[in-house]
């Protein structure tokens, strides 16, 4: 209801421009308070990818956030895909030209179309949680699940599945070779501040193929000599993406 009234009443344009503000801002934060890099996903409508200032605005955010591209990825639904899909195409590709990730949500919801997957610069693919659901206890579901990560997978692309509540379907998703999993068994929506301390303390399970769960043998994360080499690295990283998006910045002025 919200959105609908966002979309009749004109702002869902500026709504969505903080949005990506506010996500460009909390990237840096992630960075700083966790060990490791982390991505920030962005959910973005078709009114956005629509605005012709939409990639100025990304941009803009990225470097006054002095977040990497790297750090942040634009989630697009495949309904988006429905409205004015050569617009929508050369939004996706003027992005992706900012070294920023794009993934394709709800998977398997609309009209999906192969072509989508052929042709836009899209990186992984969402596999919706209506499927995941049915994991291990519908048959259907469990094959279309499978079949959405192999087609990922064929395609050069990553998946993700969406939506997982329990550890038997986190066990079927690693056994199908799924690449990245989200839902209340991982953690509940939450505030910044608990997430960035639930993250400092997160140790990643070790599932058995019955499903059990057992805590991660590397125990929990810590200051060692290990994790300041992966930081240093992190770093050196984070300024070739800043050079990078700087050098995209330039390019896309001088075109324009």
């Amino acid at each position: 209801a919200f959105l609908d009234a966002a979309e009749r009443t004109g702002q869902s344009v500026p709504l969505g421009n903080w949005v990506v503000r506010t996500a460009c801002n909390n990237a840096l934060r992630l960075g700083s308070h966790s060990n490791g890099r982390r991505t920030m996903s962005i959910n973005v409508s078709a009114s956005q990818l629509r605005d012709p200032g939409f990639v100025a605005t990304l941009r803009d955010a990225m470097l006054d956030g002095e977040c990497a591209p790297s750090t942040i990825i634009i989630e697009v639904t495949e309904s988006v895909l429905l409205h004015d899909l050569q617009a929508v195409a050369a939004s996706l590709e003027a992005i992706k030209a900012l070294h920023v990730g794009i993934d394709l949500d709800d998977f398997g919801t609309g009209y999906s179309s192969l072509q989508y997957l052929r042709n836009l610069p899209i990186d992984r693919l969402k596999v919706d949680q209506g499927f995941v659901a049915g994991l291990g206890i519908n048959g259907a579901d469990t094959a279309i699940v499978a079949s959405t990560i192999a087609l990922a997978h064929a395609l050069g692309l990553r998946s993700i599945a969406e939506g997982v509540e329990t550890i038997e379907q986190l066990a079927l998703l690693r056994e199908m070779g799924c690449d990245f999993a989200q839902g209340d068994l991982l953690s509940k929506p939450t505030d910044m501040e608990t997430f960035t301390t639930w993250l400092e303390a997160y140790v990643p399970a070790e599932i058995s193929p019955q499903g059990d769960a057992t805590a991660a043998t590397h125990g929990h994360r810590g200051a060692d000599a290990a994790d300041r080499r992966e930081k240093r690295a992190d770093r050196r990283d984070l300024k070739a993406d800043r050079r990078d998006l700087q050098s995209a910045t330039r390019e896309t002025k001088a075109n324009t």
